[in-house]
């Protein structure tokens, strides 16, 4: 009988530590991320959105419009360029446009325009993880990107 009464405490003392560390813990917390793999997960998102109606060169250039928007957004030495954002954008065309219908075709561009929503959402979420990281380096892609970068230092 007392073994039976050991036993009984032991298990009702486990419950009570399993109970209390599970009330300190969300339940199904995920590992902590970096914020450049939170904005790729969103990233990811946002070309599933789209529906595969982009080309890989396409869902290449969303990105850099999504940070470069982000970029003008929040890094307060940067600005702009809303005619080159205008001309960026506008390459985002359906991959078959030709073949699509007026209602297909407004279909399709709101879908673009919700993914690249989607896209600076995924880099709003860096920013926020890390501010001074997300402005660091927009003058290594300025440069790189020369006269098609949408911002410029103000």
């Amino acid at each position: 009988m007392t073994y039976l009464k050991l036993f009984g405490a032991a298990i009702l003392a486990g419950v009570m530590v399993t109970s209390a560390f599970a009330q300190n813990a969300p339940a199904n917390t995920p590992p902590a991320k970096d914020a450049e793999s939170v904005a790729y997960d969103v990233y990811l998102q946002a070309l599933g959105f789209a529906d595969s109606i982009l080309t890989s060169e396409q869902e290449a250039t969303m990105e850099i419009i999504a940070y470069q928007a982000v970029v003008a957004r929040v890094c307060t030495t940067y600005e702009m360029d809303y005619t080159r954002l205008a001309q960026a954008v506008a390459t985002l065309d359906h991959v078959d446009k030709a073949d699509l219908d007026a209602e297909q075709t407004a279909y399709a561009e709101r879908l673009v325009m919700m993914s690249l929503g989607i896209a600076m959402g995924g880099m709003f979420a860096e920013f926020s993880m890390d501010p001074d990281a997300f402005c660091t380096n927009v003058d290594v892609l300025i440069d790189a990107m020369g006269e098609d970068a949408l911002v410029s230092a103000k």
